[in-house]
């Protein structure tokens, strides 16, 4: 195996949905041997396939999930039975695959793993992705391939897509860092009601979302943060607090914490989630009442009352419109990270900012700064303007 990793330019979820969907347009304009197929290349765990369910969830058409490695070539040509005049053979394909009776006329057929599939079930896919047929199955004309896969440094089960079949595809690779994967991500887990305490550990160690290390690897360390492990962790962590109260962990969830992200990010976040329990009253925040402040050496309680504030405000910025409640958290939100930053860095006033916007950018972007008529906001806002852009 080589170690030259994958050599195509990293694209962010929002960006690569918004793509999917303009092929989904495309395809429907094209005759059935110019249609085109799509391949995602990324990391274990970021979601490639969720980036499929949601164009087809938007789209309102059937999904199917097609699992390569559970077929052998056999599976994917069909089981051969003689005819009614036993002169040739006929094949029955898999039952998986759309059928317009059954399934509708438009839909999205995934290749999961696509890249983990040895050379003769690749070489099978020739025929399905070029000519959108397998055998004497023929793929319904309104349906749209897409097929994902790991990157040879992901350290998984890989082959080298032959050039023919690679060259079938448009190929993206997903981001899995930067400050867009973060904030989708943070968008995301909001919408999700994902822990508070993970969104918080996660914005202020952003390199804990997806912390993948070669070399560890190799030495054994199995077990590291994605997307995934810490959107399964939430169910944890939720159920831990109404069996236990919430003021710490369980041994039992402390456990399963290093047992979905590893003992490197799970032992920090242990501790960091005992910090729970020093935060001031985020309601009183949010409604403008006095509350405890949080000292400049209280970093972790900090993280966590942001994401708490963004949290029980976000409700007020899903819609197209912000209502009065919504103008007056955000002002109270403002006026609480203008004196964290005068007190703790203005580091954290950007970070809060970020962390609300990533609800709604477009929304909130134009309730800041243009519908909030409120003379001590438009100040606060103008002293970060710079670092706000």
């Amino acid at each position: 195996m080589s170690n030259i990793g994958t050599k195509i330019q990293a694209i962010n979820t929002g960006k690569l949905e918004k793509s999917l969907d303009y092929l989904w347009d495309l395809n429907k304009t094209l005759p059935k041997e110019k249609k085109k197929a799509a391949l995602i290349l990324g990391a274990p765990g970021i979601g490639k396939s969720q980036i499929a369910q949601s164009v087809a969830k938007k789209r309102g058409c059937k999904f199917i999930d097609f699992r390569l490695l559970t077929m052998s070539e056999t599976d994917l040509k069909g089981i051969p039975f003689p005819s009614e005049d036993n002169k040739k053979a006929i094949f029955l394909h898999l039952d998986i695959l759309p059928d317009v009776e059954r399934d509708g006329e438009e839909g999205i057929l995934l290749l999961e793993e696509l890249t983990s599939a040895n050379r003769s079930l690749m070489s099978t896919m020739y025929q399905l992705v070029l000519d959108r047929e397998l055998g004497t199955y023929k793929l319904p004309d309104g349906w749209m391939i897409i097929a994902t896969g790991n990157r040879e440094e992901d350290l998984g089960e890989f082959y080298v897509m032959p050039a023919p079949l690679a060259d079938r595809f448009l190929i993206y690779e997903l981001a899995s860092s930067g400050y867009e994967f973060l904030d989708e991500w943070i968008a995301w887990a909001y919408e999700h009601n994902i822990s508070v305490e993970i969104i918080a550990y996660v914005r202020k160690f952003s390199k804990g979302l997806h912390d993948f290390d070669p070399d560890l690897h190799e030495e054994g360390m199995i077990v590291f943060p994605t997307p995934r492990s810490w959107a399964s962790l939430s169910d944890i962590i939720e159920y831990d607090k109404v069996k236990n109260g919430g003021e710490e962990l369980s041994e039992e969830a402390k456990g399963m914490v290093l047992a979905a992200v590893g003992p490197i990010h799970g032992n920090q976040f242990i501790n960091f989630y005992h910090c729970r329990n020093n935060l001031p009253n985020v309601d009183d925040i949010l409604n403008g009442r006095p509350y405890e402040p949080i000292r400049k050496d209280q970093e972790n309680e900090l993280a966590l009352t942001i994401s708490s504030l963004v949290d029980l405000a976000k409700d007020q910025y899903m819609g197209d419109e912000v209502g009065p409640k919504g103008k007056e958290y955000m002002f109270n939100i403002v006026k609480f990270l203008n004196e964290v930053a005068e007190t703790a860095g203005l580091e954290y006033f950007v970070i809060g900012m970020h962390q609300i916007t990533s609800i709604n950018k477009e929304l909130i972007s134009r309730l800041i700064f243009t519908e909030m008529d409120i003379p001590e906001f438009d100040e606060m806002i103008m002293k970060y303007a710079h670092l706000l852009s």
